[in-house]
């Protein structure tokens, strides 16, 4: 059965070899010791790819790559004949806290807890998840999937194991967002070459999704107004280029003209409300990883600029080798993820402080504002000469060293990184995140202040946050585990999610298929009345130029032609 082939996979051993023609027969062939469990697997292609990223020239060159390998059949003969014949070979010690991390979460478990009958790793790959309260719902295979996570109180649990069903059946659902009060999800969604375009849905009520949008061009969703009413999405539609994309404010009613309205804020890709009626918006921000690549330091990288509605942006003063992306607001502090430490991580600054009180829609003002805004940006740099220029820019270092102390690291992962965070739509203070195709979740401080940095290293060590609560924090791991630095108010959970597949099989879009541009070769007849064409490999005749159906010959199947005369 299933379960049954599961569970068996997870009782295998697992031992890294190395298969390069110098290491066989030799002590090199076997870099570890065999390991075991329900997450042996993961952590050996993690182990695998730390100790090959740090292989030099020379010892690539003497040893070989290692490889991850289930040990059954004739290499577990190689093993035991290997052992005997090497007996004080050496192996490889595995990354410090990796497989005790395994064992720590293993004794987390309730007693009596079993693995899931379908394991979230290799079995499919989650990401985008969308959070609010108790409900989860993420992308896989293209479509929206939905999960009921137990109370806050009760995951301390681990791992979680909560049931996804599928509440889509069309496919080309990205980027799903929920609504303040959770009741509906908005999400893109493209339907077979069309491009993608803002819909909604209510996750549990089985009605199909509602589209908002018919711009034409790829448009997803940023973030909802307080009331629920409109939809703030980013789309490059009418821009010359295609990472040139806007802010627009798109009403969810179904009564409400369509037409999504720009709000005049020049390129932006996140935007989020701020106290006192300002915003926060997020350029090139968009999945740093996917949007440009890992490590990259170039001018497009990612920034956050604040201000209010209707006035000129300032830039959030961060490090020039800071690559933002995915900014949420939470407590009075800004969190991110960015690569500067090697690998992507989540990260936060505090809040600017507000300039002033703002009694209506940041959103709403900056759409009717729109044209002031442009004005005051060419203003200010009409005004702005070479020594303004110079004292600006000293002015943002200063700024960029004092954002810097009061910065926080919440996790430290060191293989894959934090890809696609979301924030509690319900304002728990808890994270979504995918990594290395997993989902986890981040509880963030509750204080809000900055924790105190910590150099611990080692397994879980109890923490208490501001309101005195005990919680678990994974001080250091390595190899791609989730880790919090201790005292950082929060504990990341990892989630496995057995997708149970409901509701219609999905159905293949018919691929239309241009002839002209599939035609491969024709010839006319010489009185030019009629002539034979090669289009895709079959032959098809035209007896009529200007009218009449092409009749195909020859074999339909099983056969290719050329050289038609």
């Amino acid at each position: 059965s299933r379960r049954e082939s599961v569970d068996m996979s997870a009782s295998k051993q697992w031992v890294l070899v190395r298969e390069s023609r110098a290491a066989a027969g030799s002590a090199l062939r076997f870099a570890s010791e065999p390991q075991s469990g329900a997450e042996c697997k993961l952590l050996m292609e993690q182990w695998r790819d730390t100790h090959n990223t740090s292989l030099t020239a020379g010892q690539m060159k003497k040893e070989g790559r290692v490889v991850a390998a289930p040990l059954t059949g004739s290499l577990a003969e190689e093993w035991a004949s290997f052992r005997t014949r090497f007996a004080d070979w050496t192996p490889l010690a595995p990354p410090e806290g990796m497989f005790h991390a395994a064992d720590v979460a293993a004794a987390a478990a309730p007693a009596g807890a079993t693995e899931p009958a379908l394991p979230q790793s290799g079995e499919c790959y989650v990401r985008q998840p969308a959070l609010h309260g108790n409900q989860l719902v993420f992308v896989c295979e293209g479509d929206l999937w939905y999960a009921a996570l137990p109370p806050p109180s009760e995951r301390v649990s681990l791992p979680l194991r909560p049931t996804a069903a599928r509440i889509t059946v069309d496919g080309g659902c990205a980027h799903p967002l929920f609504s303040p009060d959770g009741a509906l999800v908005a999400f893109s969604r493209s339907v077979g070459d069309a491009a993608a375009e803002l819909c909604v849905m209510a996750p549990l009520d089985g009605r199909p999704p509602r589209q908002l949008t018919h711009v034409g061009d790829a448009i997803a969703p940023v973030a909802w107004e307080e009331d629920g009413s409109h939809l703030i999405a980013r789309t490059a539609a009418g821009q010359p280029m295609a990472h040139m994309s806007s802010l627009v404010r798109v009403p969810v009613s179904t009564d409400a003209a369509r037409r999504p309205s720009p709000l005049g804020l020049g390129i932006a890709h996140h935007a989020a409300a701020l106290p006192g009626g300002a915003l926060l918006l997020g350029r090139q921000t968009v999945d740093p990883a996917h949007g440009q690549w890992k490590g990259y330091r170039g001018g497009c990288g990612g920034t956050l600029w604040h201000g209010l509605s209707g006035a000129a942006m300032s830039r959030l003063s961060l490090p020039s080798d800071w690559n933002v992306g995915h900014p949420m607001v939470h407590r009075g502090r800004v969190y991110f993820v960015s690569d500067h430490t090697g690998t992507s991580n989540l990260h936060s600054v505090p809040l600017p402080p507000a300039a002033e009180q703002h009694h209506h829609s940041p959103f709403a003002v900056a759409a009717a504002a729109a044209r002031t805004l442009a004005d005051d940006l060419a203003s200010s740099v009409a005004r702005m000469d070479v020594g303004d220029s110079d004292e600006a820019r000293t002015h943002a270092a200063v700024e960029a060293a004092a954002s810097t102390l009061q910065a926080a690291q919440h996790t430290r992962h060191a293989c894959f990184g934090v890809r696609e965070p979301a924030l509690d739509a319900a304002g728990g203070g808890w994270v979504a995140f995918h990594c290395a195709a997993q989902l986890h979740l981040l509880q963030l401080p509750l204080s809000g202040l900055v924790p105190e940095a910590s150099d611990a290293e080692g397994p879980l060590s109890e923490a208490s946050d501001a309101e005195g609560r005990s919680q678990l924090a994974l001080a250091e791991a390595s190899g791609g585990r989730d880790a919090v630095a201790s005292g950082a108010g929060g504990a990341a959970e990892s989630i496995r999610v057995p997708l149970r597949r409901i509701g219609a099989p999905r159905h293949p879009h018919e691929l239309v298929l241009m002839p002209s541009d599939e035609l491969e070769e024709f010839a006319l007849h010489a009185e030019g009345h009629s002539l034979v064409a090669v289009v895709r490999g079959r032959l098809f005749a035209l007896p009529g130029l200007w009218e009449g159906a092409a009749l195909p010959l020859g074999l339909r199947d099983g056969a290719r032609y050329t050289c038609a005369a």
